[in-house]
């Protein structure tokens, strides 16, 4: 009995599917695809990279992905907080042992500066 109730019901099913789910579906969709730059995961992920490849400040990120962190963070995206909640924790962290360890956070030259009036 099973099978007549299944047969029964596929072909209208199908019929509805076919005339009204592709029109239905097109009108919930964007009309245009998000930019995968857009993309907070992507972002995340080579925020993170450059943070492990670089010195841990947020200086070694690249200024393109903080401004799209601090964007999405903005907007709510708590994934995208937390991230930078979490460099700025380890940018702090490395100035106050830098600090501590009397290096200078700055590029600061040996050499003398030459002024060019002598």
């Amino acid at each position: 009995m099973s099978a007549n109730i299944m047969s029964a019901q596929t072909p209208s099913t199908s019929a509805r599917l076919k005339r009204g789910g592709s029109r239905a579906s097109k009108l919930n969709q964007p009309l245009v695809a998000p930019r995968p730059q857009d993309d907070p995961a992507l972002i995340i992920g080579l925020a993170l990279a450059f943070a492990r490849q670089g010195s841990s400040k947020t200086r070694a990120i690249p200024s393109v992905l903080l401004d799209r962190l601090r964007h999405h963070a903005r907007f709510g995206e708590p994934t995208c907080r937390l991230v930078l909640d979490c460099l700025d924790r380890r940018a702090g962290a490395n100035r106050r042992t830098a600090a501590r360890q009397g290096v200078p956070s700055e590029i600061v030259s040996v050499h003398p500066v030459k002024r060019e009036g002598r």
